[in-house]
């Protein structure tokens, strides 16, 4: 489903990082209320989304929206595999971050 909303991530995404690239711009970026909704979703502390942190984030909604749990999994999954820019099977903040604002920026070239 091409648009697909993570509404539990999409809120972060205000105001999202400009590059990865540049961490120390990144941080500045990064308001204190998006590093603590990130913490609640960071449920083992370890600075990084892993593919069940990210599946819990969308698994109540989609259900209540008629995804099976095959589709659930297929897309979650799509989407983690495209915010893990480093390919090191975690999504941190700046990684959330930058998906989001990709994604957003992707809907807005389509929609206008």
């Amino acid at each position: 489903m091409k648009k697909l909303i993570i509404i539990s991530l999409a809120i972060l995404v205000t105001p999202a990082c400009q590059s990865t690239q540049d961490n120390n711009q990144a941080q500045s970026e990064i308001t204190q209320w998006q590093r603590t909704n990130f913490e609640k979703l960071d449920h083992d502390n370890n600075g990084s989304l892993d593919a069940g942190e990210m599946r819990g984030t969308t698994q109540k909604w989609m259900t209540e929206n008629g995804y099976s749990e095959e589709k659930q999994i297929k897309l979650t999954t799509k989407k983690f595999h495209k915010y893990d820019a480093n390919n090191d099977q975690n999504v941190s903040l700046e990684e959330l971050l930058a998906g989001n604002k990709l994604e957003q920026a992707n809907r807005m070239n389509k929609n206008g």
